[in-house]
């Protein structure tokens, strides 16, 4: 006879016609394809915000007494394995409660997406709420491990409630605070690789911090998808004795130039000269690789000549220069 599984351990995530089925079969087939699975247990769905046009379910400053949270919808795991995930949507964006501060020290406050299944069968309640830290001169954030009973806290950001009405200053925790998640086979914005390696393997992402496409392998590590090209800019960067001068890598965000190392390594990279100061106007010749050796995944350097009086060629030493350039890599 061959064996079977039946009883409570195989539950159908869908009703047949005029079937009655319970909370939990909805919230296990809502997690089949509403969200990505994720942490240590099959069972186990990623919570997270759905990335929609705007900041959804963002905590932004108001005042120096409140903040407000921008209208969205995440999905958040049920407190335990095997109970599915919950839905919860802001409908508009909502001013949060006034936030008093101590008259001493600052603290650190939480801000979280609770969701309460009562387990009576009574509903189910959400609820954006503040778990408040304990004020000192060096506050540490408060642990979020022990929602009520029945009930999942989901961390949107944290607030440094400053001493004596100073004001709010708002940050997340990388990986943690106010993350996105997604449905099966959709692309996960993550803030940087650290994050999307937590991610399910074969699982899709996108790199804020590399403004790359990566995937999540077998092995557990996330790689980004092909090669990357980061630039490199300076408009008065001196060279050294030996004419040789170190350009870190990076990419323009918001119109500012901003360091951005390559994950893994740097292939290549080339430099090309731009318009001198002063009266100073003749060509540049660019030689990769000076004294400091190979590009590596944060900087290229370069040995760079000049033509004096066109007459012949020399190395440019301790002088400034304007130059511009590409490197790539993965």
């Amino acid at each position: 006879m061959a064996a079977t599984i039946t009883g409570s351990a195989l539950i159908l995530g869908a009703p047949a016609d005029g079937e009655a089925f319970t909370g939990q079969a909805m919230r296990l087939g809502l997690a089949s394809h509403a969200t990505i699975m994720g942490g240590a247990s099959p069972l186990l769905s990623r919570s997270g915000i759905i990335p929609t046009k705007g900041t959804p379910l963002d905590v932004q400053s108001l005042s120096t007494t409140s903040v407000t949270v921008k209208a969205g919808t995440a999905v958040v795991q049920a407190n335990q394995a095997g109970m599915g995930t919950h839905t919860a949507t802001l409908t508009a964006d909502t001013v949060m409660d006034t936030i008093t501060s101590d008259g001493t020290n600052p603290r650190i406050d939480v801000v979280v997406l609770e969701v309460v299944a009562d387990g009576t069968g009574a509903g189910t309640v959400a609820t954006i709420k503040r778990v408040i830290g304990t004020p000192s001169s060096s506050p540490a954030r408060p642990s979020i491990a022990s929602p009520p009973t029945n009930g999942s806290w989901f961390p949107l950001a944290q607030l440094r409630v400053n001493a004596a009405g100073a004001g709010i200053v708002i940050t997340k925790l990388t990986g943690t605070d106010g993350v996105f998640t997604t449905g099966p086979g959709g692309m996960v914005p993550v803030a940087n690789l650290t994050e999307a390696a937590t991610l399910p393997p074969w699982t899709s992402f996108w790199s804020i911090a590399d403004l790359a496409e990566g995937i999540v392998y077998a092995d557990g590590t996330a790689r980004l998808k092909g090669h990357q090209l980061r630039y490199m800019f300076t408009s008065g960067g001196t060279t050294n004795v030996n004419g040789d001068i170190t350009l870190n890598h990076g990419m323009w965000f918001a119109g500012v130039f901003t360091a951005a190392p390559f994950p893994n390594e740097c292939f290549g990279s080339m430099l090309q000269d731009a318009l001198g100061f002063g009266t100073w106007d003749a060509p540049l010749l660019c030689k990769n690789q000076g004294t400091s050796g190979p590009p590596t995944v944060t900087s290229s350097n370069f040995r760079i000549y000049t033509f004096p009086g066109l007459g012949g060629i020399a190395k440019m030493t301790s002088a400034a220069i304007a130059a511009y350039g590409i490197a790539w890599g993965r």
